[in-house]
């Protein structure tokens, strides 16, 4: 069965698997099950695919935090400083599950789709 893009993100943002949203995609905080106990989706080889998105996501979240920490006038800078510094390990780490399973809904997505060939 073939699956809108928005209905695979729908469930790999709920943690669940992109097949059958039911089963879980992680055993532990950012480590995913080898297949979907419901259904055996292959879920971890995945992950090698996904490295793409979560790198851009990861360079796009720092861009943010750098660009709040130059809009935000703070007293002592030292403070400012480590301000950044929590928040950029506090927002990169709390997201990284949920962008690692974005970016395996893209990938199942991808290669659901059916292939056209060139010749015909």
């Amino acid at each position: 069965m073939l699956y809108h893009l928005h209905d695979v993100l729908r469930k790999t943002i709920r943690l669940k698997c992109p097949d059958c949203g039911e089963g879980s995609l992680y055993s532990r905080w950012n480590q995913l099950h080898e297949r979907c106990a419901v259904c055996s989706c292959t879920l971890q080889r995945r992950e090698e695919e996904g490295w793409f998105f979560i790198y851009m996501t990861t360079a796009g979240l720092t861009g943010v935090v750098v660009v709040v920490m130059l809009l935000i006038d703070v007293p002592d800078i030292f403070l400012g400083q480590i301000g950044v510094l929590v928040a950029w390990f506090v927002i990169i780490l709390l997201t990284l599950p949920i962008r690692k399973a974005i970016a395996i809904g893209i990938d199942y997505y991808i290669e659901q789709r059916p292939r056209k060939n060139a010749g015909t």
